[in-house]
């Protein structure tokens, strides 16, 4: 079945979504070469400006080969789907200074005490923003840390002194943490794929990680994110 044509996508630097024509006079032609992309609004995959210079197909965005995606599967499948208006609202709500903050105590519970620096969170924040799971259908600000974590192997240091690699992983596709059923997240060894230990997946554990020993200087700092 041929591929529906993709009339807008999502910008690739900020939340919004943008045509062919805006992205070419923003980009430039050769984009690809600069490896900027526009992202799929239903799968999040990067896609490329297609038919500019012709007068007999319309312009219009197209994802790489292998890479096709049907809105009308997405919809019954594991993957969210995106929702860009709300998605904005997400990280506004996310950016407020109680709600990253807490982000940031969850995470740095799970990772381990003195293992996870603000500069690695930072970094997540920016690759969330690149992937705009603030705009997954269904996600709400509670679920943020432990999607954050998801998204890059951590590097920490053994009482040896050597670097080693976590991964965190859900037990569960999205559906069912937008739904708490009953979800996990596990902390397992990179390399080994062995289970470190498993963490449950509700707003609870988010509501209840305590803000209230932060000093000013690391309550500056990663709120600088949002700035």
């Amino acid at each position: 079945m041929p591929e529906p044509k993709m009339l807008i996508a999502i910008h690739p630097r900020v939340m919004k979504t943008i045509s062919p024509k805006e992205f070419i006079s923003e980009f430039g032609v050769n984009h690809a070469e600069k490896e900027i992309f526009a992202k799929c609004m239903h799968c999040g995959a990067d896609v490329f400006t297609y038919g500019m210079s012709s007068i007999k197909v319309t312009s219009r965005f197209k994802h790489f080969s292998g890479k096709s995606c049907d809105v009308s599967t997405i919809a019954g499948g594991d993957h969210p789907g995106f929702d860009i208006n709300r998605g904005i609202l997400i990280k506004k709500e996310f950016c407020k200074s109680e709600n990253i903050l807490r982000a940031y105590v969850l995470c740095l519970s799970m990772v381990g005490k003195g293992q996870f620096s603000v500069n690695t969170f930072i970094s997540l924040c920016k690759k969330a923003n690149n992937k705009n799971i603030w705009a997954y259908v269904g996600i709400e600000v509670w679920m943020l840390p432990f999607m954050l974590l998801t998204l890059n192997d951590i590097t920490l240091k053994s009482q040896k002194g050597t670097d080693y690699k976590i991964r965190f992983l859900l037990d569960k596709n999205f559906n069912s943490l937008s739904k708490e059923k009953n979800c996990n997240i596990e902390k397992i060894y990179a390399n080994t794929q062995r289970l470190i230990k498993s963490f449950s997946v509700n707003s609870e554990e988010y509501n209840n990680a305590s803000i209230t020993w932060m000093d000013d200087t690391i309550i500056k700092k990663i709120t600088s994110y949002c700035h």
